[in-house]
Parts: C-alpha cells; sequence; structure tokens
C-alpha cells in the first residue's frame, strides 16, 4: 500500500510489521523505517522531558529506560527518543519479559543515535533472559569489561529468537564482547544457548576480546561491519563438532585487521560438517600478513597489499 491514510479515533490495529518510506507520527513521535506493531502496549522513554509522564506517549514519556522497563510486559514496546544520551544503572538491564521490544530512533547502525552508556559496575549494559526479545536502532556503549548484551547468564539456559539488528556497538575499548551468551568466562557448551539469535545490520567498534561471540543454535550473523579490535576477534565462532549447530555468517565486512594477533572470523574449534555458511565476507587487511586462508566457506574476499583488489580465499 502506497500513499494511503489511515484515520480512527479508537480501537486497535494488528499487523506483522509496517514499513514506512517517509515518516508515521506515533503518540507523537515520528517513526522512520520498519515499526513493528504488536498486541502489547507502547511505552515512551523521552529523556527530553523535565519529568517523567506516565510513559504512554512521547509527550508524557518517561525519562529513564529503567521506568519504562518497570512498566513493560509481555510483547510490549519501548520506544526511546533521540535526546542526550541515557545512562544505564550500574547492575544493568535484565530483560525478562518474553517479546518486548526495544527500539530507538536511530536512522542508521553507522550513527551514534538514541545511545545509551554504562560507565560503573560489574554487569553487562543488557541481559536477556527472555523470548523474542528484539533490540534495534540504538546506540550502545559499553564502558566497563563486561558484555554489552549477554544472552542468558546459566548453563542449559535456552532463549530463542532473540534479535538485534541496526544497533551501533561502541565497546569505548574497554568491553568484552558487543554480544554474547553467558557466563562468558565458561566453555561453549557451559553458557547459554541463544537459539535462533539474529544478528544483523550492526555496527560494532572497540571491545577488546570479540565483537560477537557466536554460540547459538541455529544462529543467524549477517550484514554487520566490524572494525576488529588489535589483538581481538571479529566473529568469534565457539561452537564445535556435535555442538548447536547451523550457523550462518555472510555478508559482514571486517576491517582493522592490522597485527598479526588480530583475528577476522575464528573458529575455536572446528564446526560440524556440512552445518556452516561461511560466505561472502570481507576482510580488510594485508593478504598472508595479517589475514589467512580462511579454510572453507565460500566466496571470502580480502583486499591485497594495495588495498584494492579482491582475493577469494
Amino acid at each position: 500500500m502506497t500513499n494511503t491514510r489511515f484515520g480512527w479515533r479508537s480501537g486497535s490495529v494488528h499487523a506483522r510489521n509496517v514499513t514506512v518510506a517517509d515518516q508515521l507520527s506515533v503518540g507523537g513521535a515520528k517513526v522512520v523505517g520498519t515499526l513493528p506493531l504488536v498486541s502489547g502496549d507502547i511505552w515512551y522513554v523521552n529523556p527530553n522531558n523535565s519529568t517523567s509522564g506516565d510513559g504512554k506517549s512521547m509527550k508524557a514519556g518517561v525519562k529513564t529506560l529503567t521506568e519504562a522497563l518497570a512498566k513493560a510486559g509481555n510483547y510490549d514496546t519501548i520506544l526511546i527518543t533521540q535526546a542526550a544520551i541515557l545512562t544505564a544503572p550500574s547492575t544493568g538491564h535484565t530483560i525478562t519479559q518474553t517479546g518486548l521490544k526495544i527500539i530507538g530512533g536511530g536512522s542508521t547502525e553507522g550513527a551514534q543515535a538514541s545511545a545509551i552508556k554504562i560507565t560503573a559496575g560489574t554487569a553487562p549494559m543488557f541481559t536477556i533472559k527472555a523470548d523474542r526479545v528484539e533490540i534495534a536502532n540504538l546506540c550502545l556503549s559499553q564502558r566497563t569489561a563486561y558484555p554489552c548484551i549477554q544472552i542468558g547468564d546459566t548453563a542449559g539456559q535456552a532463549y530463542y529468537q532473540v534479535h538485534i539488528h541496526n544497533c551501533n556497538f561502541d565497546g569505548y575499548d574497554t568491553a568484552t564482547f558487543g554480544i554474547a551468551t553467558g557466563p562468558t568466562a565458561s566453555a561453549a557448551n557451559s553458557q547459554a544457548d541463544a537459539v535462533n539469535l539474529v544478528v544483523e545490520d550492526c555496527y560494532f567498534k572497540g571491545h577488546v576480546t570479540a565483537a560477537i561471540n557466536a554460540n547459538g543454535t541455529r544462529d543467524t550473523y549477517r550484514r554487520n561491519t566490524i572494525n576488529v579490535y588489535a589483538a581481538g576477534i571479529g566473529i568469534n565462532h565457539l561452537k564445535g563438532t556435535g555442538d548447536r549447530n547451523y550457523t550462518v555468517i555472510a555478508d559482514n565486512t571486517l576491517f582493522g585487521l592490522a597485527a598479526t594477533t588480530t583475528k577476522g572470523i575464528y573458529f575455536a574449534a572446528t564446526p560440524t560438517a556440512g552445518t556452516l555458511v561461511l560466505a561472502r565476507n570481507y576482510l580488510c587487511g594485508t593478504w598472508d600478513v595479517t589475514i589467512t586462508d580462511v579454510g572453507g566457506g565460500c566466496m571470502n574476499y580480502v583486499t591485497d597489499a594495495s588495498g584494492g583488489a579482491l582475493i577469494n580465499c
């Protein structure tokens, strides 16, 4: 449908997703892009307000994400407007609501808009302990030595259909991971399982261990741009033979590969044969110096020493 107007005074509209080519105003907030419309409530975070309102419109929005999370239930949506950077509590945010969506006002993952930072404490910014959680269009600055988003925190837990997209992850040259399953100090099969996790269209920078710790069943990582930390890893594939099979790593761009200790895509163990798609990833460094043969996959490219040509490895 194009150039179509809808008007109503009350009631509800049920749709899977609505893609907005120009702009849409919801509760006083202008939304561009894809807005998920669900059966739950919508809660608004507006740090520009002088005091917190009831959170039911952008004009009456609460000032902090902590307040919105306290109000939100299963399948609710939290919309965060652009404003001065928010500060997360030192304990981080734990998400336990099934189907919760947290959507910022950022229009592209390359920009740092709708920003949240965490500067103290011993916790990730977000710990996800629920199924079908979606986080999108935010800039997340993890300024302590912990993951920015951690899925689960106990071995044997499994959380399904988490979707993270169009976010800017700033590790501040301090955070251990951008996205990981927990507890991160454990072996691969001793961490929680992020089943059907999808991470796409995100930008990562400054994560000292790895931008992404890939350790879910049927997980997908695509179209991400990763500035790999010196002596760090872009995508760290933890799983070995027989463990958490069927991973897609495709169409990612990894740069910053300036030292022999820097790894773009790293396999901590050999995956089960026939369960990994590794395709069309671009690795920016120097062939046979900072980049060596990936030993599998199809059509993964590196730039040559002059930075111009593409070499299919």
